[in-house]
């Protein structure tokens, strides 16, 4: 049945390119160039936004967990903010340099950065664990297995590096791709890693061999985010080339392209979340941020 993406709603409250989004229950969460912190939630049938906060530099990326909205900006500053209230709960400096992903497990919130390092902090008051120093390069992404017992980190370096908790050691690394990865998925039922690089190849690894697996060319350029939809078999990818693909998981095939999200992204589609197991939530360099529905068709 050929795959369809059926616009939702889409927004326009942020004045510069959008670089991170979030989701939680029926809340969305929005970063952007213009420094606004953007939440919209689903209220009956309709969707309602309000502006929670003004950074103090371009937001680059955002994490919701409990009641908490963790958000990292360009300049590596990270924040804290209690959505009880809407309130600001703390700003650290966490890195030196853009904060490029967030995430959490076992109430430690993790977050990587320009300057390549890893550094663990307590969910709960962003007092720090640990500093893991990765590489001289930064790090772009970070995904967990399907029991979050192995953390994969890739970067600017080139390499795919599995960590085990709860110590963080790394048990695994890859052979370099020379331009570089920028993005990373587990897909969970095949045991596989699978990275995207600046090149905008898409490789896939297992742990029991250095060298990737596959390999084929997705887009022109880089790859910012990897969704594994095992839900709907697929594999969701995002790029700078201004376009979302879906690839199906079976044969690899080309399921569905899509260039024109409401009006085309200037330059970028920066960021991707699965919302509600059916809905897709993006973001890029027009500004917007683009609700969408899928469904497959007769």
């Amino acid at each position: 049945m050929p795959l369809e993406l059926n616009s939702i709603d889409q927004f326009d409250f942020h004045k510069s390119p959008v670089y991170g989004i979030c989701t939680i229950d029926n809340h969305i969460f929005s970063v952007s160039g213009d420094r606004q912190v953007i939440h919209y939630w689903l209220e009956g049938d309709l969707w309602k936004a309000e502006s929670i906060a003004v950074l103090n530099h371009a937001g680059y990326c955002c994490h919701a967990e409990k009641h908490w909205l963790f958000v990292g900006d360009a300049q590596g500053q990270l924040y804290q903010f209690d959505l009880r209230n809407k309130s600001l709960v703390k700003i650290i400096e966490a890195h030196q340099g853009g904060i490029f992903k967030l995430s959490h497990e076992q109430g430690e919130l993790i977050s990587i950065g320009q300057d390549g390092k890893l550094n663990v902090w307590k969910l709960e008051n962003l007092e720090m664990i640990r500093t893991i120093w990765i590489s001289d390069q930064k790090l772009r992404d970070v995904q967990w297995d399907q029991n979050k017992e192995k953390l994969a980190i890739v970067g600017q370096d080139g390499f795919l590096r599995i960590l085990t908790l709860p110590l963080y050691q790394e048990v695994y690394t890859s052979k370099v791709i020379q331009e570089g990865l920028s993005s990373a998925a587990f897909w969970a039922s095949k045991l596989t890693w699978i990275t995207g690089s600046k090149s905008g190849k898409i490789n896939f690894w297992k742990e029991d061999d250095t060298a990737s697996k596959f390999e084929f060319q997705a887009h022109k350029g880089t790859i910012y985010r990897l969704i594994v939809d095992e839900k709907h078999n697929l594999l969701w990818s995002i790029s700078v080339d201004k376009t979302l693909k879906a690839w199906d998981l079976k044969d690899l095939a080309l399921a569905g392209k899509w260039e024109n999200l409401g009006v085309s992204a200037f330059r970028s589609i920066n960021d991707l979340a699965i919302f509600n197991d059916d809905i897709l939530v993006s973001c890029g360099d027009n500004k917007k941020i683009d609700v969408l529905k899928i469904c497959f068709s007769e």
